[in-house]
């Protein structure tokens, strides 16, 4: 998580702490109550000086009776115009966020002009005399799209947990879908094809072993398949049973809470370039 990242979530935390009667003052001793964390520690997170986890936020989401995905909506969006740059011979397609002609003492890098329904940008050095507006920023995006976003299915009957997985791997160019158990499972895996499965352990009163079965009869031994567990330390996860399928079916150390969205990401990267590389992970045993 970038800093400005961690600043952006801290002002909305204290915005909800706001709206739910918690006055500024009070908000650093109620995090540290609600994290359990020292109260220097809720003070660094609401400076934005200190990352704020997947748990934090879907616990002071759920603690507030709001859903968890509001702390990373981007509620900031810009508006931005078309626009054409136009630079030493090169014409790029863009978009752009106009702002107001500049000052007498201002030295913008950017200006630009309308003609019709765009904005024509030239470098200040490059610019004709009828530019007089100010550009503050400029957005170029390939033209070209990816021709596939791979797809990640989230199984987990916590929908803020798996919501929030998903918000973060679809910044990383992934296409997530979030289950709630075997059953979706199942009826997904008739018509969609996956390149890759997040799997929490303890789903209500299963395991994800009945999900990972599944996936390993209908899709073979290639998807990555990773699993999520925090209830090793509660009991409610055997270490034993989580031993046992990672032998059976090839499966990677499993990821525990706290979960680490980008690392997950990570590793799901390195296991899709695998497979298309032709490092398959090996056969399964028979089911």
């Amino acid at each position: 998580m970038k800093p400005e990242e961690s600043l952006a979530i801290a002002e909305r935390v204290k915005s909800m702490l706001r709206r739910h009667g918690i006055a500024d003052r009070k908000q650093a001793a109620q995090l540290s109550m609600l994290l359990e964390v020292s109260p220097q520690s809720a003070y660094k997170k609401l400076g934005g000086q200190m990352q704020w986890s997947l748990d934090d936020i879907v616990v002071i989401a759920s603690a507030m009776g709001e859903r968890a995905a509001a702390l990373l909506d981007d509620f900031s969006e810009v508006q931005l115009d078309r626009a054409v740059l136009r630079c030493n011979g090169w014409e790029i397609d863009c978009m752009v966020k106009a702002g107001p002609p500049p000052g007498p003492i201002s030295r913008p890098e950017y200006l630009a002009l309308r003609e019709g329904d765009r904005w024509c940008v030239y470098p200040a050095s490059q610019a004709p005399g009828s530019a007089l507006v100010a550009i503050q920023e400029i957005v170029i995006r390939p033209t070209r799209q990816a021709t596939k976003m791979p797809r990640i299915a989230i199984v987990d009957d916590d929908p803020d947990t798996a919501e929030l997985i998903a918000m973060v791997l679809e910044t990383k160019g992934f296409k997530a879908i979030t289950l709630t158990g075997v059953e979706e499972l199942s009826s997904h895996l008739q018509s969609d094809s996956f390149d890759g499965f997040i799997i929490d352990w303890y789903l209500g009163g299963a395991t994800a072993e009945d999900c990972v079965r599944l996936i390993r009869q209908t899709v073979g031994a290639v998807p990555p398949i990773l699993l999520l567990t925090g209830n090793i330390d509660t009991g409610l996860a055997n270490e034993s049973d989580i031993a046992r399928l990672m032998g059976e079916f090839g499966l990677r150390h499993p990821f525990e809470k706290p979960y680490r969205v980008e690392i997950i990401a990570a590793e799901l990267i390195k296991s899709i370039n695998d497979v298309a590389k032709g490092n398959s992970p090996p056969a399964s045993a028979p089911v």
